[in-house]
């Protein structure tokens, strides 16, 4: 089904959680959703910034919701809690916020991805279970790696973009945007910073565990340089679509460090 066809018949009841809000007019609230059937859909809640309504409409929450209207700007006509609000806290909470903008800027209006909604629900639970840093670093790289996969970003990690070979364990690879991965010459490797480029055997390993959904840095045999080559990894990979405005979450993080 095309975007113009989900446009024209969004369901009447379905799962969806909240990315954003702002205000809207004298006390309305603009809400941009993740809708487990339509995508991204922004729309108007009526009154919800009275003092009744206020806090009703949280993160990390999955609501059941109806929308109207004939433009890409719907009104909110009813909303129902289906689960308790997670809490995050701290880290776990920066980590949420980055989840949500990063899904703002990417998610397209009535393009449904309902496995990345599944991923992103169960997301905010494990978030709430985190007890330290690497744990929380382990489960966003693994949703970043899904949400570019689920986008059709995703690049092929087992075959050299240039030539077409198999990528090498013992071999350093540059990635070229959206296009994939080709090997440096030793020369090269001993040349550039290590930070610039990645590892066969870190290549190989993320395509083996993103195809069974289990990433782990504890797969690898050094799961430090793993770890690093994988956060650099996926900025530069995302770095195309979520475009040159900061992202407010990521400045969160750097303000506690």
């Amino acid at each position: 089904m095309n975007n113009a066809s989900i446009k024209n018949s969004i369901p009447s009841l379905q799962r969806a959680v909240v990315l954003h809000t702002r205000p809207y007019s004298n006390t309305s609230l603009l809400i941009d959703f993740f809708c487990e059937d339509s995508g991204l859909l922004r729309c108007v809640s009526k009154g919800q910034r009275s003092k009744k309504n206020a806090s009703q409409l949280r993160q990390f929450t999955i609501f059941n919701i109806s929308l109207s209207g004939k433009t890409d700007l719907k009104t909110l006509t009813y909303c129902e809690m289906l689960d308790n609000s997670v809490l995050l806290k701290e880290q776990s909470l920066f980590t949420g916020l980055y989840v949500n903008e990063i899904l703002l800027r990417l998610l397209i209006q009535y393009d449904p991805h309902p496995a990345l909604f599944e991923y992103t629900s169960s997301l905010y639970q494990q978030l709430a279970s985190c007890s330290n840093q690497y744990e929380l670093e382990e489960k966003l790289r693994g949703f970043e790696f899904f949400l570019l996969r689920e986008m059709g970003y995703l690049v092929d990690f087992t075959h050299d973009c240039h030539d077409g070979s198999l990528v090498k364990e013992n071999k350093s690879y540059r990635y070229e945007p959206e296009q994939g991965f080709f090997a440096l010459s030793d020369m090269q490797s001993q040349e550039g910073e290590h930070i610039k480029s990645i590892s066969g055997s870190s290549l190989l390993l993320l395509a083996d565990v993103l195809s069974r959904n289990a990433f782990s840095f504890n797969k690898a045999e050094d799961k430090e340089t793993f770890r690093k080559e994988c956060k650099w990894l996926v900025r530069v990979m995302l770095a195309p679509y979520i475009g040159d405005k900061p992202l407010q979450s990521r400045k969160l993080f750097e303000n506690i460090k």
